[in-house]
This record gives C-alpha cells, sequence and structure tokens, in this order.
C-alpha cells in the first residue's frame, strides 16, 4: 500500500525551523496526529489483510466440503447453520438427509461421513446423551 505524507508532517518540518514555545506546542500536536494517521493506516491494512485471508480460508473450505453427487440430496452449508443456531429440527433433517444420501450414492461424503453428524443431532435433540453411535 502506498504511504502517503500528510501536509502536516511538512508543517511540522516548518515548525521546527521557527523558534518558541507556540511552536514547539504546534509541532508537537501535529506530530501526534501523524502518529494516529499512521495508526489508523495501519490497522486498515491489518483489516484488509484479515479479509484477504478469511475469503481464502472459506473458498479452500467451500472446495474440501464439495462433492457434485451429494448437492442434489443436502446442502452442507445449510447443516453448519442449523447446528451454529442450534436448530436440532432443521440440523436433523439435513443429517438424515446426509445419510440417505450415502446409501444412495453406495459411499460416505469426502468431507464427512453421516454417522458423527448423526450422533451430534441426536446429542442436540436430547442433551447429556454422550454416548450415543451410529454405525
Amino acid at each position: 500500500m502506498q504511504t502517503v505524507v500528510p501536509r502536516n508532517l511538512v508543517v511540522v518540518v516548518a515548525l521546527l525551523c521557527v523558534s518558541g514555545p507556540a511552536a514547539a506546542q504546534v509541532a508537537h500536536s501535529l506530530g501526534s496526529e501523524y502518529k494516529n494517521l499512521r495508526k489508523y493506516n495501519d490497522n486498515i491494512e491489518r483489516a484488509e489483510t484479515h479479509a484477504r485471508l478469511l475469503e481464502e480460508h472459506q473458498k479452500e473450505l467451500m472446495r474440501r466440503v464439495h462433492d457434485p453427487a451429494f448437492q442434489p440430496h443436502v446442502d452442507l452449508v445449510a447443516l453448519g447453520e442449523a447446528w451454529e443456531n442450534l436448530d436440532s429440527k432443521r440440523f436433523t433433517i439435513d443429517a438424515l438427509n446426509l445419510l440417505n444420501a450415502e446409501r444412495a450414492q453406495h459411499r460416505p461424503h469426502k468431507a464427512t461421513p453421516a454417522a458423527p453428524i448423526l450422533t451430534a443431532a441426536v446429542r442436540l435433540i436430547v442433551p447429556g446423551t454422550p454416548y450415543v453411535t451410529f454405525a
């Protein structure tokens, strides 16, 4: 990112050539304003970098979860949203759709098999059932 030198910095340099306490005070306040502007620019650069990394991470996750054979049967994004919202009904329906898709395709989904998802669905519906397993 291009660094822009504010006019205030030029004024600070010019004021340093002038003597007197008022000039020093103005120079000090303009210098702190420049530091605040520098911090602001650094924060913007960090935020842009963070947003870019987050977008790359999301693309990588979507690439790893994408399984075209299962797409007509189950939406893993909706499954994740149901889990995030603790929507036991939607989560269970999507988990059963995943199980039916595995049966139709004669193989597990490449990102996650249905068994742990169904286990999580039961735990979500009936809290306190830590030992439910599906094979």
